[in-house]
């Protein structure tokens, strides 16, 4: 049925035509899920040459096709080649279309959207607790650094410029970024090349505001942070862990088990350590009971894998993600009873890139509750 479906569509509509293309990319999610890997690419990557051509390389559904890709290149044992396909995908859903994926109100674009950041995340990370490549590992741990509180940021230091601003002109472009946002979301439904259009113009007036403020210029260098920046913000005696919540992917299925969580530990100028920290549930019942057993419990399971180069650290900057951000770390117990900040001094963040902001904002006085 596939097939007459994509032989008629070709005929009638021509071969890149958006419903010929999504006959092609149904046509190989079936023929992965009956072992056809190297036909599935194939099919795939006509998909993706055809979408980056017509829609231009950052749109939706260009991104889309090429999520789909992965799972048979993994499947044929392509590790390097998934790696680079991870690192084009990132460059793209990072960008401008990356921020906008909780502020717009279009319920299908949204959706869409969310869809695409979700999947990227859970292939990456599932890639690299498996696969354990250079390569894998550093892509995730570029997921866990970029990703994580992306979409709260920015709004909030585009709020702040736009109400707060004492430049006139900084307020004006603030605002003016705002509605170029508004304006991609609605640009992915009209013509072909009004997505890449607006996104231009979008690019155009961030770089305006970078030029016009500095603050938001330093948002920018933390927003693009790479794992070498926050090994570099590290003091000599120090690791940062850090966890995301994710779910494991079958490349054979498509199918995604239950959230769980991993762990990301980085130290020194070595590769960064990923790995695989089991389901959520297990963690959420240690941690809603936290008497001394847990206590114990919750500690091995959350730092063992990471091995001596955390335990001979002196400082732990710990970046906690879903019910983790729950857990009172310094209660956790060591296997000899004391405390874990008895044996290392503990600092939260909300994500490792904390790391590298600069503290300008003058002391407060008083207390808030």
């Amino acid at each position: 049925m596939y097939l007459e479906t994509l032989k008629a569509r070709r005929e009638v509509l021509g071969p890149h035509h958006p419903d010929t293309l999504d006959s092609l990319n149904g046509l190989s999610g079936l023929y992965v899920h009956q072992g056809r890997d190297g036909e599935a690419a194939t099919l795939l990557r006509e998909v993706v040459q055809a979408r980056r051509e017509a829609l231009g390389p950052r749109h939706p559904r260009t991104l889309t096709a090429q999520l789909n890709l992965v799972s048979p290149l993994v499947n044929l044992g392509r590790h390097d080649e998934t790696v680079e396909l991870f690192q084009d995908i990132e460059t793209n859903l990072l960008g401008w279309i990356g921020q906008e994926l909780y502020s717009t109100e279009a319920g299908a674009v949204r959706r869409q959207l969310v869809s695409s950041q979700a999947a990227f995340q859970d292939l990456v990370l599932t890639f690299a607790t498996r696969k354990g490549s250079e390569g894998a590992r550093r892509i995730a741990s570029t997921v866990f650094l970029r990703f994580k509180s992306m979409q709260g940021e920015e709004e909030a230091y585009l709020a702040r410029l736009t109400r707060h601003s004492k430049d006139p002109r900084i307020r004006k472009l603030a605002e003016n970024v705002g509605k170029l946002r508004l304006a991609l979301v609605a640009a992915t439904r009209d013509a072909p090349d009004a997505f890449e259009k607006t996104l231009r113009a979008l690019d155009a007036a961030q770089s305006a505001l970078v030029v016009a403020s500095s603050e938001y210029n330093e948002r920018l260098r933390v927003q693009n942070v790479s794992i070498d920046d926050v090994r570099r913000s590290l003091p000599a005696d120090a690791v940062l862990i850090e966890y995301r919540q994710f779910r494991r992917s079958d490349f054979r299925t498509g199918e995604a088990s239950e959230p769980r969580f991993a762990g990301l530990m980085l130290v020194g100028s070595d590769e960064p350590v990923i790995v695989d920290l089991g389901p959520v549930s297990e963690l959420q019942k240690l941690a809603r009971v936290l008497d001394d057993e847990a206590a114990k419990k919750l500690y091995q399971r959350l730092t063992s894998p990471f091995g001596k180069k955390l335990s001979a650290a002196r400082t732990v900057y710990v970046a906690p993600d879903g019910i983790l951000n729950l857990l009172p770390f310094a209660r956790l117990k060591l296997p000899d009873g004391r405390y874990w900040c008895e044996q290392q001094e503990l600092h939260l963040l909300q994500t490792g890139r904390d790391l590298l902001r600069s503290n300008n904002d003058s002391q407060t006085r008083g207390l808030l509750a």
